[in-house]
């Protein structure tokens, strides 16, 4: 002879025991949105993860602009301080930016172009 189970009390479903479980689906689901929202503002927000890589990038060619420019400096110093007191280095720019001679030297002037004769 089978036995028959016969359902408790307790197996029947009730409408607390039903509100509890979509009270507990909506904390769920209330909890997950909740996690995505600020998830997403962490990444994508005022000072989330893209600013903050944008801001080291910036950071970063600022640095860089900045080595060039005391490279620079430096050089532009070392120049000045030769035009002041090296007379060769005054020569130097005479000759090679305006095309002074010194007295006695003779100019001649070289040309690519084939010249016509006559």
């Amino acid at each position: 002879m089978s036995r028959r189970q016969i359902p408790l009390k307790s197996q029947y479903p009730t409408l607390l025991s039903e509100l509890s479980v979509w009270v507990r689906r909506l904390a769920h689901i209330a909890l997950i949105f909740g996690a995505s929202v600020l998830v997403a503002n962490a990444l994508v927000g005022e000072n989330g993860l893209v600013d903050s890589l944008e801001e080291r990038h910036r950071h970063q060619v600022i640095v860089n602009d900045l080595a060039r420019l005391r490279l620079e400096n430096e050089q532009l110093r070392e120049a000045a301080n030769r035009l002041r007191d090296d007379p060769r280095a005054v020569e130097e720019v005479a000759r090679g930016e305006l095309g002074l001679i010194k007295p006695g030297e003779l100019l001649l002037l070289f040309s690519d172009e084939p010249t016509r004769s006559r």
